[in-house]
């Protein structure tokens, strides 16, 4: 953007993100779909108690391997203490990090993509939490696209695990797989047949979280909708990205006739 310095997150606001980009058919439904891992590094005190140099480091260090991977051309890495609150709030905005991140003031950072595709945060809960978001239904996309990185960073600096509880994490419901999937969802017919309290209400018996726009603890906007799978402890990664898939079929199939029944 014409005077905005190189380095700055404003840049994203040109950038037309990837995963809004259309996909497949479901995509006029399922905006997209995120995969989130995350880990913890070998020999390092979690970040919650983690003091000001130590997050500096690790930081530093995290976003060094980063930057030096074939994946990572066209990625940048913020500091959000040298940046502005607009600037964080970008970041936000383009869902490169969490609302729990830019309300921190201890050190951390974000690694993000310019496509707006793929972001790690870096000292937030845990040390690293990566995510991927990729158009229309696709889990096991974003979770392919993201693996180089990950194992990388692993190769690099290992990842805490245990052989009974799986990956370790600062909060015990993330533990095992620590992957988390979820779906961007646009569901205007449910919303004007009144449909959509019943899919809430079924989402939540099957273990996932409705989120509004911006995810926990957001106002749902412009009828978008977010569908999370809840704490589960699984250690089965393709268990974890069936059952969203499973999910996003359903939502498809409710939506579409829901829009079928407004026409008639």
């Amino acid at each position: 953007m014409p005077g905005v310095p190189s380095n700055s997150p404003l840049n994203l606001l040109s950038e037309y993100p990837a995963w809004a980009r259309a996909g497949e058919d479901d995509s006029a439904v399922v905006l997209s779909t995120r995969v989130r891992v995350a880990r913890n590094l070998q020999n390092e005190v979690f970040p919650l108690r983690m003091d000001t140099e130590g997050r500096i480091r690790v930081m530093r260090e995290t976003a060094r391997v980063i930057a030096a991977l074939p994946e990572s051309d066209e990625g940048v890495f913020f500091s959000l203490a040298a940046l502005t609150p607009v600037e964080v709030a970008v970041l936000v905005e383009r869902r490169a990090i969490s609302p729990q991140l830019a309300r921190d003031d201890r050190p951390r950072g974000v690694f993000a993509w310019k496509k707006l595709d793929r972001a790690i945060m870096i000292c937030e809960e845990d040390h690293v939490r990566a995510t991927e978001i990729v158009p229309g239904l696709a889990p096991r996309a974003a979770w392919e696209n993201i693996q180089p990185v990950l194992s990388n960073l692993e190769e690099r600096f290992g990842f805490v695990k245990d052989d009974e509880l799986g990956y370790l994490m600062a909060c015990p419901a993330n533990l095992g797989a620590a992957v988390r999937s979820s779906l961007f969802c646009h569901l205007p017919g449910l919303v004007a047949t009144k449909g959509i309290e019943a899919l809430a209400s079924h989402v939540s018996d099957a273990g996932f979280t409705v989120r509004g726009f911006w995810g926990e603890g957001s106002e749902v906007l412009g009828n978008t909708f977010q569908f999370t799978d809840g704490p589960g402890l699984s250690h089965n990664v393709d268990e974890i990205l069936s059952r969203i898939e499973i999910l996003g079929q359903e939502v498809m199939e409710r939506e579409a006739i829901a829009r079928i029944e407004l026409q008639s």
